[in-house]
């Protein structure tokens, strides 16, 4: 699951994981191909790993971190 459209590479040095993960497995982005990359990009990208996920655990992290925004999503689904 990408947190940008399937066209573009963020982090730029992933770009050939990215190319490999395509060819081998599949790439899932919420985002339509030629939009420009946006924070909320990731966000909905957190709502969908967490509607397909059968489990959510979270084991430490910081009061303002991505995996509690994640822990809310899946408390509420």
């Amino acid at each position: 699951m990408l947190g940008t459209p399937l066209d573009s590479v963020y982090p730029a040095h992933h770009r050939s994981l990215q190319q490999q993960v395509g060819r081998q497995g599949l790439l899932i982005s919420p985002s339509r191909s030629g939009c420009r990359v946006r924070p909320g990009h990731l966000a909905a990208r957190k709502r969908w790993l967490v509607a397909f996920a059968q489990a959510l655990v979270v084991v430490e992290c910081p009061q303002r971190s991505g995996a509690l925004i994640s822990a809310r999503l899946a408390n509420r689904m």
